[in-house]
């Protein structure tokens, strides 16, 4: 019976399957160690006398890694053996570097997820201080080209908090014509570099 081939005592590192031991199919056999979590990544070298393609194609099916063919040369053998043992060390170490990588983005995507939360907390905070204090804020991205727009700062100007796109053109549009010109000549000199600064006063466009 197949369940009396017991490998838990001891695991090999490969296995020599002449598959016609026991007038078990040594498909069969083949077919069982590779069923076996503790069995399944034994590689299966299988010997037979005969040669027809279609044995040897079951016996691949079955899970076996390589066929040898009777008589058997031993050079050509310990040849196959070494190639095998060798290939299944790489296999052991490729999934062990694979566990090793999937623990380090296991760990910086908690790491990432952490720091977005304290991102979360600390904005939070920052708008509860910015509310309370009840000046009008807005910021701009330069990266984006989006601005933020601060609640207070639409209510001052008599505006909801959807009334608004968050874009420097919205802030532009608010500046008064007279003033707009000025206005954006000195952002762009803070820009280029000319000033060390930016700082304006100058009149804005309530919604009536």
């Amino acid at each position: 019976e197949l369940e009396s081939f017991h490998l838990e005592k001891k695991i090999p590192d490969l296995i020599l399957l002449n598959i016609s031991i026991l007038d078990i199919h040594g498909q069969e056999i083949c077919s069982y160690i590779k069923s076996k979590f503790i069995s399944q990544e034994i590689p299966v070298l299988c010997i037979n006398s005969l040669g027809d393609s279609a044995q040897v194609m079951k016996a691949y099916d079955s899970g076996c890694v390589d066929f040898i063919t009777k008589p058997i040369e031993p050079l050509e053998l310990l040849i196959r053996i070494k190639t095998q043992l060798e290939l299944n060390a790489l296999r052991v170490h490729l999934k062990f570097v694979n566990l090793e990588l999937e623990k380090s983005v296991n760990k910086r995507t908690r790491e990432l997820e952490e720091t977005n939360l304290r991102l979360k907390i600390s904005e939070e905070r920052w708008q509860f201080a910015l509310e309370g204090s009840g000046d009008g804020v807005w910021d701009w991205n330069l990266n984006t080209n989006e601005v933020f727009f601060s609640k207070r700062w639409k209510q001052m100007l008599g505006y909801s908090d959807d009334d608004m796109w968050d874009t420097y053109e919205e802030w532009t549009r608010h500046i008064h014509p007279d003033d707009v010109g000025w206005v954006t000549d000195s952002i762009q000199l803070h820009l280029s570099g000319t000033t060390t600064g930016y700082q304006s006063e100058h009149r804005v466009i309530c919604k009536d």
